[in-house]
């Protein structure tokens, strides 16, 4: 058979091979662009989620936690007097605290009821030296507690009687005291929960 026999009868068969191959490459070339046109028009809104997911989210949340940690130790930093309480019904207890950087100040003053107005400063220190040494013999141990708006505890601290140091003033209501000074560990948060202070003594075996 000659060759150009061959080539009438192969031409139909090669006519749409091509034309199919051509069709196969345009339809992936429309669908090369279409991907293309896809990305162009929405890589910055993915790229600006994934810089918020990855990058602002985390920055905002640790930015937030300083914030409120730093608010919390400016609040729990402020001096805080505590209402008087009563003890053994001679005294009464003045305590004054404040928690800065996790530690907690106080201030505990224990002040003697002397009694009589008409006493005069000296016979008021005189008697206050003697309730005070009353105070010291009786009393072993101390407790302040805070308390949640609840009444559940939150923390406490012990003080012995031998932490105070007694006082002497040229206060005519408050002439003799016994007063203890010191520092403990505080949470901000915890501290700053504290709704009241409840106050407790053990007292020392006859």
């Amino acid at each position: 058979m000659a060759a150009h026999e061959l080539w009438d009868r192969a031409r139909p068969a090669v006519v749409v091979l091509g034309r199919d191959l051509w069709h196969r490459v345009k339809g992936g070339t429309a669908a090369r662009l279409r991907l293309r046109g896809w990305i162009e028009r929405r890589w910055l809104p993915v790229a600006a989620g994934v810089l918020v997911t990855l990058v602002v989210v985390p920055a905002t949340h640790w930015a937030w936690r300083v914030w409120d940690a730093r608010r919390l130790e400016e609040e729990a930093s402020v001096p805080r007097t505590w209402p008087t309480s009563r003890m053994m019904e001679s005294a009464i207890v003045e305590i004054q605290t404040t928690c800065n950087s996790s530690v907690l100040s106080y201030v505990v003053v224990i002040v003697p009821l002397t009694g009589d107005a008409a006493l005069t400063r000296f016979e008021k220190t005189d008697r206050g030296k003697v309730m005070t040494d009353t105070l010291r013999e009786r009393v072993k141990e101390i407790r302040f507690q805070f308390e949640d708006k609840d009444g559940l505890p939150t923390e406490a601290y012990d003080l012995t009687i031998d932490d105070f140091v007694r006082i002497f003033s040229s206060s005519d209501e408050r002439p003799t005291s016994l007063e203890a000074r010191g520092t403990g560990t505080c949470s901000p948060a915890k501290y700053l929960r504290a709704d009241a202070l409840k106050l407790t003594w053990v007292e020392r075996s006859p």
